[in-house]
């Protein structure tokens, strides 16, 4: 996202958004958010919405010219009241 539009609730509504869909539409079980440990904006969305933190994936995804650890969070239907 651009950094003039940080911060202002859009991702966390598109997150939302995508989460009622995957949820009511598409049956989905779980869901899962993949982050860089140092992407806090994307770390905070998964908390703040309810996502339960699983671990880090060490060294899980290539990062230009290098692995990188990644977040993993998750949310199951059952703990699908999701925060506002």
């Amino acid at each position: 996202m651009a950094k003039e539009f940080s911060g202002q609730g859009f991702m966390k509504a598109a997150v939302k958004s995508l989460l009622v869909f995957g949820f009511d539409d598409l049956g989905l079980n779980r869901q899962v958010i993949r982050a860089n440990p140092k992407n806090k904006a994307s770390n905070c969305i998964a908390e703040s919405l309810g996502f339960s933190f699983e671990g880090v994936e060490r060294e899980a995804e290539k990062l230009y010219d290098h692995f990188s650890d990644v977040n993993a969070w998750s949310l199951l239907k059952v703990d699908k009241k999701i925060r506002s």
